[in-house]
């Protein structure tokens, strides 16, 4: 049988509480922080984020539901786990599809994404313990997407060209928020 401690629970119930986006936002789900791909060094723990149809592609799932926090379901894949409580994911509400803007320029917002995965990664908190303390990273995103960057402006270039050419980093890392 699996337990969760009680700080983890404690995280959990404090993101969908002070999730901005709550009233979209009906279910929530935990991935194992390996999950996605990466080429940052990530802790071993989970991520927590908004459970959009889909999520993960169209990969078979064994889903169960962990927990409610204030009506709204946590759900976590357990196909890697001797669970015997899954549940059908046609009765699963999931959260409407959105985007989240990825970059602005001049104060003005210029890129937006509207891939599932992309809003999960930038909605998601990190979860993991270090010397059996909980921590909790609420820019989990720092460890999977690359940091859009403005490049130098070219000669010759118009404005709306250079807002245009943006590049990224070799890594996912970066400190800035």
């Amino acid at each position: 049988m699996y337990s969760l401690k009680r700080d983890f629970i404690e995280a959990i119930e404090n993101y969908v509480r002070n999730d901005t986006n709550y009233d979209k936002h009906y279910s929530y789900f935990i991935i194992p922080s390996d999950c996605l791909y990466t080429t940052a060094i990530v802790p071993k723990g989970f991520l927590i984020g908004p459970y959009y149809e889909d999520l993960l592609g169209k990969k078979k799932l064994e889903i169960a539901k962990i927990m409610e926090v204030n009506s709204k379901e946590i759900f976590v894949d357990v196909s890697k786990m001797p669970f015997n409580n899954t549940i059908d994911i046609d009765s699963i509400q999931y959260c409407d599809e959105d985007s989240i803007m990825l970059c602005t320029v001049e104060g003005k917002p210029l890129y937006y994404s509207y891939e599932k995965v992309i809003n999960y990664i930038k909605r998601a908190h990190l979860l993991y313990y270090v010397d059996s303390h909980l921590i909790v990273n609420e820019r989990a995103d720092t460890f999977y997407l690359p940091k859009l960057i403005k490049s130098q402006t070219l000669p010759n270039q118009t404005k709306s060209d250079q807002e245009k050419q943006l590049e990224t980093t070799e890594t996912g890392i970066h400190s800035e928020p």
